[in-house]
């Protein structure tokens, strides 16, 4: 379940939304911004607490396109584009998989918005001037574990601030801090290297 948790959080950590006009502007076209400021931006990191179901995590994350490297106590997962790795420090396995759609859409913040307008009612809720505030729903029940998501981005840097998700009837709380942008990145950062982690065991899923 706490890597369940965990994998979530990159639905999590990162839904940047654009705008210039707080007014008149709709959750969708919200969300269509974001999806064209994803193409524009470099990488992104940021740190991030996560906390629910009687768990409290930290860690960082990196997203570049599809691609995204995830790290916290408990794990670490690298998603290539094609190709996911997830090493438990736990157990000291390497879980490699290729996830479907679906399945990135619970742990990859540009899959959900880039579906958002066929699977998701977006909504914007109200908020004092300096937020924005979105909540999302499945437009079909039992699609996904994910049964509402309330985002909330800091109106002046576009960031989002804190992510609460309603997942199985528990509320799980993400608050980012420190995000950036990183002009160069290598793709070695999305790629698990085995060499580093010489005495994991390998379990190839796929």
């Amino acid at each position: 379940m706490k890597q369940k948790i965990i994998s979530y959080i990159i639905f999590l950590s990162f839904v940047f939304i654009s705008t210039n006009n707080i007014c008149a502007i709709t959750a969708n076209e919200i969300l269509s911004n974001a999806s064209e400021k994803y193409q524009k931006d470099e990488c992104i990191s940021s740190q991030f607490t996560l906390s629910g179901v009687g768990n409290s995590s930290e860690g960082e994350i990196k997203i570049y396109g599809d691609k995204f490297f995830l790290s916290t106590t408990q794990l670490s997962i690298w998603y290539d584009g094609r190709t996911q790795w997830t090493y438990s420090t736990e157990t000291n396995e390497v879980n490699i998989t290729e996830p479907t759609v679906e399945e990135l859409q619970q742990v990859n913040p540009f899959a959900i918005i880039n579906s958002f307008r066929n699977q998701y009612n977006a909504t914007l809720l109200k908020s004092a001037n300096s937020i924005y505030r979105i909540q999302l729903t499945p437009l079909k029940s039992g699609n996904t574990s994910i049964s509402k998501a309330v985002i909330t981005l800091n109106a002046s840097t576009l960031y989002p601030t804190e992510i609460a998700l309603t997942i199985d009837n528990n509320i799980i709380t993400i608050k980012t801090k420190n995000i950036k942008a990183i002009k160069s990145v290598s793709h070695q950062t999305f790629v698990f290297d085995n060499k580093k982690y010489p005495n994991a065991e390998i379990i190839d899923l796929r």
